[in-house]
């Protein structure tokens, strides 16, 4: 190999590094997105949690059939929507574990790349 190639796969694996740190920024930042979205299910879950504990609580004290099967239909709709969140909430902690995956591999072969560009090559003679 002569000196010329060996530059040039340094050069090749510095823009590959920096490639995988761009990807590894990219992906940082959509897992905050994503984590920020959870965040927003789990606030939106609870609002719906104490909707329905209401709904139910004067469903329950009721006496007027009219005004309990109008409580029924609100209280079928938040259900449907608590369990649509949930639904994306279940979505959306998938995704996080798979960027949080992919962020951890990164980061190894990141750190792989580093070790080997500090190293040092050796070049051997022929004969000698």
């Amino acid at each position: 190999m002569t000196v010329d190639a060996l530059e040039q796969g340094k050069t090749e694996m510095s823009q590959d590094l920096q490639q995988l740190k761009v990807e590894k920024a990219k992906l940082e930042e959509r897992l905050q997105e994503l984590e920020a979205k959870r965040e927003e299910q789990r606030k939106r879950l609870d609002e719906l949690t104490v909707e329905k504990d209401k709904l139910y609580s004067s469903w329950s004290s009721t006496r007027d059939f009219q005004e309990a099967s109008r409580i029924e239909m609100k209280f079928t709709a938040i259900s449907r929507q608590i369990s649509s969140t949930q639904e994306e909430q279940k979505s959306t902690d998938m995704k996080i574990a798979g960027i949080k995956s992919s962020i951890v591999s990164l980061a190894k072969a990141i750190r792989d790349r580093e070790m080997l560009q500090r190293s040092k090559w050796q070049v051997e003679k022929p004969g000698g």
